[in-house]
């Protein structure tokens, strides 16, 4: 196994180890996307199981969605949004929308392949998908891949400059870590969270360490109580 294969099988395990709390006894991960909150631009992943469709926002955000699929009464994709596909769906008790986003081919095939599975799996939509904080149309299907299109000349400057300094920052932290005192954690963070606008695996690692810091605040508070 190549070493770009391992990576990507341990970055796999780690994403997909996010819906387990979820998963019921033999609930198996079909297919796994990143999630964006198109309003309050939270981040996360979501999730196609061969029993529902799950939400999971990453830093301990709130609004963690898992859907059984004979709960769902409507749902639509609105593929215009310049970042990537909205998929709406619908309940009986709550509406969930995310974007799938789409920054390279990769995404984007990635992209397709989570919503055509999810297509697969959801039950026909008894109503047209409307969202209140969206004006797009939302259609109950996939008929052509989702394409990554090329950027703008001051996209791909913005893409340029935000690399320079999300590496400068990392680089920088890392370089200080000999230092006294945790001035290289935060300018790790800022540059993976600068990065992360640009590259999923940047975003994949900052959510990592948010969440492993939160289950170390976790256990210090619990002892601090004993």
């Amino acid at each position: 196994m190549g070493v770009s294969s391992f990576i990507g099988e341990q970055r796999s395990k780690q994403i997909e180890g996010h819906a387990r709390p979820y998963l019921e006894d033999g609930e198996a991960i079909l297919y796994w996307a990143h999630a964006r909150d198109p309003e309050s631009r939270k981040q996360g992943y979501a999730y196609v199981t061969d029993r529902r469709f799950i939400v999971h926002w990453s830093g301990g955000a709130d609004g963690h969605a898992p859907i059984e699929w004979g709960e769902i009464r409507s749902w639509g994709i609105d593929r215009d949004p310049a970042r990537g596909p909205l998929l709406g769906v619908e309940t009986g008790k709550a509406s969930v929308c995310v974007q799938v986003p789409v920054g390279s081919s990769a995404t984007a095939a990635r992209c397709t392949g989570f919503l055509r599975e999810f297509a697969r799996h959801a039950p026909s939509a008894d109503e047209e998908f409307r969202s209140e904080l969206h004006s797009g149309r939302f259609h109950p299907g996939v008929e052509e891949e989702v394409v990554h299109k090329p950027r703008s000349i001051t996209a791909f400057t913005r893409s340029v400059l935000v690399t320079v300094l999300g590496v400068v920052l990392v680089a920088a932290g890392i370089a200080i870590v000999p230092l006294p005192g945790p001035w290289s954690l935060p300018i790790i963070l800022a540059g993976l969270a600068i990065l992360g606008s640009e590259y999923d695996i940047a975003t994949d690692i900052l959510n990592w360490s948010k969440e492993k810091y939160q289950v170390a605040a976790r256990k210090l508070k619990s002892r601090r109580a004993e």
